[in-house]
């Protein structure tokens, strides 16, 4: 969130005279908003965890001998919200866009765990996708149009989180770090898109279609084998998503 208000700060400070702009929705100037997605493929992952979790298979990694009552099972994390900011730029017959989106899938559960010696313990467990993104999209937007047409490049980091009770947020899925030895949430990835917007007054009806280049691709304890205690799982990230933005300056 920090890096979402300082980029939106940014542009804001960089396009001051045009916030006061009286002009409708046009060509140019800064765009920021609301998206509602949805991922295209399960992430097969976090849909096993969750499962066994709801169905009363506790996980090797939680460490208890097992789950005696779900409570509130897991829903479901393949929508997202996501807030994206971006700027228009009109140059050599194109229009570029260049932003930033900042996207979040979240579940949690209730239930009861019973622990070594036979003590249960009430759990609830929040899990959490995160995906940060910038993008650039070149396209065409006719003279006075409405309508942008394009296509672009985003690259981003992924991650997935879990906390139980007033844990603070850990590694739910992790990749390892490439110096130090130790564990992290993180992991780059990358995927074009196919953009269609269109101004109505001083909004922007958003639609797009992502496609992975790179899917995010983090661990998880197998509890299988001592010599590779962990399988690999893909996140897949093509998505397709919906958004309203609200427009300031441009021409």
């Amino acid at each position: 969130m920090r890096i979402f208000i300082v980029a939106l700060t940014v542009l804001l400070l960089g396009n001051v005279n045009s916030v006061y702009a009286e002009s409708p929705a046009g060509y140019g100037g800064l765009r920021f908003g609301y998206t509602r997605g949805f991922y295209r493929f399960s992430m097969s992952g976090p849909e096993i965890y969750m499962w066994r979790i709801n169905n009363g298979y506790a996980p090797e990694d939680l460490g208890v001998l097992g789950i005696k009552e779900v409570k509130e099972p897991f829903g479901q994390l393949n929508q997202f919200n996501s807030a994206q900011a971006y700027m228009e730029f009109e140059g050599s017959g194109l229009t570029a866009e260049f932003g930033l989106a900042i996207r979040r899938s979240a579940t949690s559960a209730v239930y009861t765990v019973v622990k070594s010696g036979g003590a249960e313990e009430e759990w609830r467990e929040k899990v959490k996708l995160k995906y940060n993104e910038i993008f650039l999209t070149v396209g065409y937007r006719a003279p006075q149009s409405k309508l942008y047409l394009g296509a672009g490049l985003d690259i981003g980091m992924f991650s997935a989180l879990h906390k139980i009770n007033d844990s603070k947020w850990s590694p739910w899925f992790y990749a390892f770090k490439i110096f130090g030895g130790d564990i992290t949430a993180r992991t780059p990835c990358a995927a074009v898109s196919l953009v269609a917007s269109y101004d109505i007054s001083y909004f922007t009806l958003r639609v797009y279609s992502q496609h992975a280049m790179m899917n995010p691709t983090l661990n998880s304890e197998s509890g299988k084998y001592t010599n590779i205690p962990w399988s690999t799982k893909v996140f897949p990230i093509a998505h397709f998503g919906v958004g309203l933005m609200f427009h300031i300056g441009g021409e």
